[in-house]
């Protein structure tokens, strides 16, 4: 399927950098909408959430882009397809977390 749906090879020349490659990317895409709230020790002068949400969203849509790239696919439909996957991932984990804090709070 990777073969002829995508075009993309199958086979890894060494799955163990492919397994790093892929653990960096998901540290820095994780550190992205994290930072805010690292810089809110400093500088406590701006709402912390909205900045978060912000760099959340460029952070998928430049990760839509370089999937289009990759995938030989259009742009702009590959960053909205994952800007919408994701802030729905965003949403659900959430409204997960909120859910978890009424639960646990007495």
């Amino acid at each position: 399927m990777i073969t002829e749906e995508l075009g993309l090879n199958k086979t890894t020349s060494n799955p163990y950098l492919a397994g790093l490659y892929t653990f960096i990317a998901f540290c820095v895409a994780g550190l992205i909408p994290l930072l805010p709230f690292f810089i809110a020790i400093f500088a406590r002068d701006f709402n912390v959430f909205l900045v978060s949400i912000i760099l959340t969203t460029l952070s998928f849509l430049i990760v839509g882009v370089i999937k289009g790239i990759i995938l030989r696919k259009s742009k702009m439909r590959s960053s909205i397809e994952t800007l919408i996957v994701g802030l729905g991932a965003a949403t659900v984990a959430y409204i997960t977390g909120m859910l978890g804090k009424s639960i646990a709070s007495p």
